[in-house]
Formats: structure tokens, C-alpha cells, sequence
């Protein structure tokens, strides 16, 4: 009998690690789609809370599109770069506004 429920113990454990993983993973795996369409910066409900993460997303994802920030009222202190960005050219343009 003891060995009957460890046998089910283990079977749940394996299948909470299984969706654990997939709740770890699941974030990741949108973050790494290239990025188009027009994003809210500096607003608690926005897509990125500052200038400078937006701009760090676009480094790593790229862009397969036109890409607009639509940058919050407020004072930023970052500074940041934006080259060299993997699809950037003349149709798939950045713009802020």
C-alpha cells in the first residue's frame, strides 16, 4: 500500500514540475517574438515602465514591422542607444511620440 502512494506522489510531483516549467517558460517565449505595432511606455499599465526597457526589448527581439512608443508625461533620467536593431529599415521604421 505505502508503495502505491508514493508511486502517485511521485506521478503528481512530475506532473507539478511539468506545469511549473510551462508557467516559467510560457513569459519568455512571447518576450522573444520581434517586435511591431505601437507600445505605451512610463504608464503603470503600459507595456514597458520606462524608455530605456523599451528600447533594451527592441535590441533583443527586433522588429518585424513599424515600431511607435508612445512615451507617458513624466521625466526620464536614462540615457540609451538605438542601433542596429535586426528588421529595422525603410518600411519598418521606429518612431516615439
Amino acid at each position: 500500500m505505502s508503495l502505491l502512494c508514493f508511486n502517485l506522489t511521485q506521478t503528481a510531483m512530475k506532473k507539478h514540475h511539468l506545469i511549473t516549467m510551462i508557467i516559467l517558460i510560457l513569459p519568455y517565449c512571447a518576450i522573444s517574438q520581434p517586435m511591431s505595432g505601437t507600445y505605451i511606455v512610463g504608464w503603470t499599465h503600459g507595456n514597458f515602465p520606462t524608455p530605456s526597457l523599451a528600447v533594451q526589448q527592441l535590441h533583443q527581439r527586433g522588429m518585424n514591422g513599424p515600431v511607435t512608443f508612445k512615451i507617458a508625461p513624466g521625466t526620464y533620467w536614462e540615457k540609451f542607444n538605438i542601433h542596429n536593431i535586426q528588421g529595422n529599415n525603410q518600411q519598418s521604421t521606429i518612431n516615439n511620440r
